[in-house]
């Protein structure tokens, strides 16, 4: 598997999140969020891996691979 790198460059800093009620995403309820507010309290590098680990947390079930890919 190839090495994951980070370009801030590339990094997006604009998002849109909607409460899911269950398990569907609530679109008349959905709002921006603006990553870069968020990354003058928290450097971005934090909120990336927190969020891929989140991300995993939810998929663990179906992965195939270890934690580490």
């Amino acid at each position: 598997m190839p090495s994951l790198t980070l370009n801030a460059y590339e990094t997006i800093t604009i998002a849109e999140i909607a409460p899911v009620v269950d398990g569907k995403p609530d679109l008349s309820k959905i709002s921006p969020i603006d990553l870069e507010e968020l990354a003058k309290k928290y450097r971005m590098q934090r909120i990336i891996f927190e969020t891929a680990r989140d991300a995993f947390d939810n998929i663990q079930n179906d992965w195939k691979g270890n934690r580490e890919s």
